[in-house]
């Protein structure tokens, strides 16, 4: 009965364990898509394969979530948070002129500052970036303050760009000390 019970129990962590992370969708290649395209990286942060900080992360929290238990943040104390970073051709075999990036935001008010910020180019320190761009996430969620808001972008990948060429994102508080939250992003290739 025992042994019986450990076999099943086990296949019962096993199978829970696979779904979990096929539910997860961390990041990586992936032949899942969206509406809009293939999805290159999902995250709500309870997964954090691929994403690089210092440990314990004080921008990962549990303070507020849009899903799951955690979301990322920078506020008065954190100006950067954990970022991606990955190459172009271990997010996708075919080559990417153009990305999308959605988001859920949340801002408690005006005060509160935060780009999310797309780098394609050289790997850090030595960067030199082909692209840098920061997208204004509280700007985006169009003065919806004390509530999540979903946010979203086209971003152009410069032509010179190819599968070895280094891609990062992460969220800095460019302004305010308020804290901005950030889940649930997925980058998808855009049309």
């Amino acid at each position: 009965m025992t042994s019986l019970f450990s076999w099943r129990g086990r296949l019962l962590a096993a199978l829970v364990g696979s779904l979990g992370l096929l539910a997860a969708g961390c990041g990586g290649k992936s032949d899942g898509a969206d509406a809009d395209g293939k999805v290159l990286l999902r995250n709500d942060f309870d997964n954090l394969a691929g994403w690089l900080g210092t440990a314990p992360q004080p921008s990962l929290t549990r303070e507020r979530a849009h899903s799951g238990q955690y979301s990322i943040k920078v506020d008065a104390n954190t100006e950067f948070s954990l970022g991606y970073a990955s190459t172009l051709g271990q997010m996708s075999e075919e080559r990417i002129t153009k990305i999308k990036v959605d988001a859920w935001v949340l801002a408690p008010n005006a005060e509160a500052g935060g780009l999310l910020v797309t780098h394609v180019g050289d790997a850090p320190p030595a960067t030199k970036p082909m692209l840098w761009d920061g997208f204004d996430v509280v700007q985006a969620a169009n003065q919806k303050y004390g509530d999540w808001a979903h946010v979203s972008k086209v971003i152009d990948i410069p032509a010179e760009a190819n599968a070895n060429t280094n891609f990062g994102i992460y969220l800095w508080r460019n302004k305010g000390n308020a804290t901005t939250y950030i889940d649930d992003l997925v980058i998808t290739v855009a049309p």
